[in-house]
């Protein structure tokens, strides 16, 4: 009885001294493939971050544009409507002024117009994507033995 004990004990430790060699010659052979994926994925996720900082950056540019362009005539709108009284001048200045803003405000509306039309064709050329036929045309070129 001690004898069949001892024999499965060493059968048993064999089995999983075996089990763990398997398990480390796994490791050694899919690390480098895992950790390629992994960098991948990370540099496919900064590549995203990347368009989100750029488009962040533009739409803060176009807020500052619009502010440059309004804040002047708001400004001296504000500082028409305290003087409270109207004359004939006062209201010709008024007149001018919003024949300028009226002028400005297109302005930034097809500045506008235009900023949707750079955000659209962006969100067309999404990362994902380009990371996909970036991954497309590198296989190609080790195929073809580019």
């Amino acid at each position: 009885m001690k004898r069949t004990f001892g024999f499965l004990a060493i059968v048993l430790g064999v089995l999983g001294l075996a089990g763990c060699l398997a398990g480390l010659g796994a490791v050694w052979v899919y690390r480098t493939p895992a950790t390629q994926a992994s960098l991948e994925l990370l540099d496919a996720a900064d590549d995203g971050l990347q368009v989100v900082d750029d488009n962040a950056k533009r739409a803060a540019d176009v807020v500052a544009m619009v502010k440059e362009v309004v804040d002047p005539v708001a400004r001296k709108l504000l500082d028409m409507a305290d003087k409270a009284k109207s004359t004939g001048r006062d209201e010709e200045e008024l007149t001018r002024l919003d024949e300028k803003l009226a002028e400005r405000l297109r302005q930034v509306d097809a500045l506008v117009q235009t900023s949707e039309k750079v955000v659209a064709v962006m969100n067309k050329d999404h990362p994902a994507d380009q990371v996909a036929a970036l991954e497309a045309g590198e296989r190609r070129s080790e195929v073809g033995g580019r």
